[in-house]
């Protein structure tokens, strides 16, 4: 069984895609795929997002927002996936698709319309919005992914749990450089070394 732990920046069109991509790979391969999506929210994501807004890197006020915005809408997400992984990922999809796609501003009230628009129990959902598990899981997310060597949006760390315990980290996660590494079912560490020492896949690094 493949699992897939992709973190993504959940202000970041190109993580749009890469979430695309991972759900794209599930469905087109034989055997059974796991995906996590886990927001990461670090001083780069932030940057990132203030740059690709086209903000002022400078405005302290504005920096403070988008972080803010940043950690409620991984709140959120988080809330949403307890009633469900796919739901989780329709939430999301849709908060990206109505700040990133149609220009809202982000504001709860918001994540309460989304809730109910894809089927979630709001009210819910708002109380588990403001849990304590729903911030324990999101710093769970964010402990991982330094266990993981993960300090970049878009990088996804992938196993095959029926062999054995290591993963391999891909920094720019993309449809295409995940189906080359599994298309040989990744049988065994040395096809892992192997892939490591293969010009083709000089950005892949086992951890």
């Amino acid at each position: 069984m493949f699992e897939i732990h992709l973190f993504v920046n959940p202000l970041d069109s190109h993580c749009m895609q890469c979430e695309s991509d991972a759900l794209k790979f599930k469905q087109n391969i034989n055997g059974h795929v796991r995906i996590q999506f886990l927001p990461l929210v670090n001083m780069k994501t932030v940057t990132n997002t203030i740059t690709q807004l086209n903000l002022d890197p400078r405005n302290l006020k504005l920096r403070n927002l988008i972080t803010q915005h940043l950690l409620d809408i991984a709140l959120d997400y988080k809330a949403a996936s307890f009633q469900g992984r796919k739901k989780g990922r329709a939430f999301l999809y849709e908060m990206q698709e109505a700040i990133m796609k149609q220009g809202q501003n982000y504001s709860p009230s918001m994540s309460v319309i989304i809730a109910d628009q894809i089927g979630l129990d709001t009210e819910m959902f708002s109380e588990d919005r403001a849990s304590s598990l729903a911030k324990n899981c999101f710093q769970d997310d964010q402990k991982l992914a330094q266990e993981m060597g993960v300090t970049d949006e878009s990088s996804a760390v992938v196993f095959n749990s029926t062999i054995e315990q290591d993963g391999i980290l891909i920094p720019n996660f993309s449809y295409n450089a995940l189906s080359e590494i599994c298309s040989t079912k990744l049988d065994s560490t040395d096809h892992y070394v192997a892939n490591l020492k293969d010009q083709r896949h000089s950005s892949l690094h086992i951890i």
